[in-house]
């Protein structure tokens, strides 16, 4: 049985197992929940002609 919990684990995301974990209860209304992120634009020379 744990084979098949593990296996639908996989296709959600971390984010949201860590909340069912946590507060196994439905969720009844939204809510929202801040996080540290990054996001890295890199820039590249454009090429010459």
């Amino acid at each position: 049985m744990s084979t098949s919990i593990e296996t639908l684990k996989s296709y959600v995301p971390a984010l949201i197992t860590r909340r069912l974990t946590s507060t196994p209860a439905p969720v009844i209304s939204p809510f929202s929940e801040r996080f540290a992120a990054t996001v890295l634009l890199p820039t590249f020379p454009a090429s010459p002609p």
